[in-house]
């Protein structure tokens, strides 16, 4: 992180990445302190059932606002940004709605279709989930706009620690997945929460502010979102998280446990500092974009120290994975090392573009993303049912990480031609 911040040292953007990454650091070490407790709590079986829930939750939480939230730092003038807010967080409460009538009347087939019968109890929390997801959002991105990203950094911390001690305690009751999924739950709520905490405690403004007429212009301004963005957000949370009930009916629960279970170990030390740049480098490359100035020398400034900073850590887990998640997680996570080793290319690569991941939306680019993603939904698949058709994981998830491995320096290559052409009226 040091060298990260070297080449732009005396910049608020310098601090704004630490302030995130401080909270972001804290927030991913209260799961790595808790992780071998919960691991002696827990049964592989369970955590892949956390999995299952946390997936399903992804799919829909990912256009719980149908993706206006991220708008919301584009418009130049506060009060328009506002309106779409307003707009993100009429959206958010819709879909909530909407999945609560999923549940209802199409629960039972969903669970048949994806042989995801160990979710059936828990579906009932879903819309909540999803309310909480797009609140959640929402206020994130309005935090991100004014820069106040202590606030964002304690939302994650918030979120993180009670996660840690609901599913601690709960655990200790023998609860199972249910400790594991209430935990993950009031997690959401919290860090809801922490940033809605300034609407809460002010609420006359907002609500004097909200017009339906200028929510009709903004959503008609930032159409493409919900139509362009947010089928591409949903097939992209496809890649991660419906893998996962591919993995299930074809691997089973135990070896979906050691799945995500690597895959949340190698995701930890990695998004402390790419979510952290990430979210600062969207803002900032939205005002270099407005000014028609080129985002590429940033990015390429940020790039080169991520790759030094997050090399050593994917060598050590490459070199020693099983032995260290043997040693960390208790013998019954070995698997999940050597599926570590096997998914290190593709989640280091992963990693080194994942900061960048907005550039098509602030380009507008969006339909060009939407097919880059299809297809790597449809390598992933293919990788994995073939691995299925061999009867061995490990052949499925090393084709799986090749393939994926390969098309992000494809999509890292595109990041950068993009990266140079500003179009500051990409939405007008």
């Amino acid at each position: 992180m040091k060298h990260l911040l070297t080449s732009i040292r005396g910049s608020t953007f310098a601090g704004h990445i630490l302030t995130l990454f401080t909270g972001t650091f804290l927030a991913q070490l209260v799961p790595f302190l808790v992780a071998p407790f919960l691991a002696r709590l827990y049964d592989p079986a369970d955590f892949g059932i956390l999995s299952l829930f946390m997936s399903a939750i992804a799919i829909f939480g990912v256009i719980a606002g149908l993706r206006y939230e991220f708008a919301i730092v584009l418009p130049a003038r506060h009060e328009e940004a506002r309106q779409v807010l307003n707009l993100s967080l009429v959206v958010a409460v819709a879909m909530a709605l909407l999945s609560l009538l999923l549940v209802l009347f199409l629960g039972d087939a969903m669970v048949r279709l994806f042989d995801a019968e160990p979710l059936r109890p828990f579906l009932g929390f879903l819309p909540l989930a999803v309310l909480f997801t797009g609140v959640y959002q929402s206020f994130n991105y309005w935090s991100t706009r004014h820069r106040t990203f202590r606030r964002n950094a304690a939302a994650r911390i918030a979120q993180s620690m009670s996660i840690g001690l609901v599913s601690l305690i709960l655990g200790l009751f023998g609860l199972g997945a249910l400790g594991l999924i209430s935990g993950y739950l009031l997690g959401l709520l919290v860090a809801a929460a922490v940033l809605a905490w300034v609407f809460v405690r002010h609420p006359l403004p907002w609500l004097k502010a909200f017009n339906r007429g200028e929510m009709r212009q903004q959503m008609k301004r930032y159409k493409s979102f919900a139509y362009v963005n947010s089928p591409h957000a949903l097939v992209d949370s496809l890649l991660d998280n419906g893998i996962v009930f591919v993995i299930s009916m074809a691997f089973g629960n135990i070896v979906l446990g050691w799945y995500s279970w690597a895959f949340r170990a190698l995701k930890v030390p990695v998004s402390m500092i790419g979510s952290a740049v990430g979210q600062v480098f969207f803002e900032r490359a939205a005002a270099i974009n407005r000014e028609n100035q080129s985002v590429r020398p940033l990015m390429w400034r940020i790039h080169r120290n991520m790759t030094a900073v997050a090399l050593p850590v994917f060598l050590l887990i490459l070199l020693f994975g099983p032995d260290i998640f043997a040693f960390v997680f208790s013998e019954d996570f070995r698997e999940s090392g050597k599926i570590a080793q096997v998914l290190l290319p593709w989640i280091f690569l992963n990693y080194l573009i994942s900061p960048f991941s907005n550039l098509p939306i602030l380009y507008n680019k969006q339909p060009q993303a939407l097919a880059v993603t299809l297809i790597d939904l449809v390598l992933r698949t293919l990788a994995l049912l073939y691995g299925w058709s061999m009867d061995n994981f490990i052949v499925g998830f090393t084709l799986m990480a090749i393939a994926s491995a390969l098309l992000s320096l494809l999509v890292l290559g595109w990041y950068y031609r993009l990266a140079g052409k500003p179009v500051p009226d990409a939405y007008a």
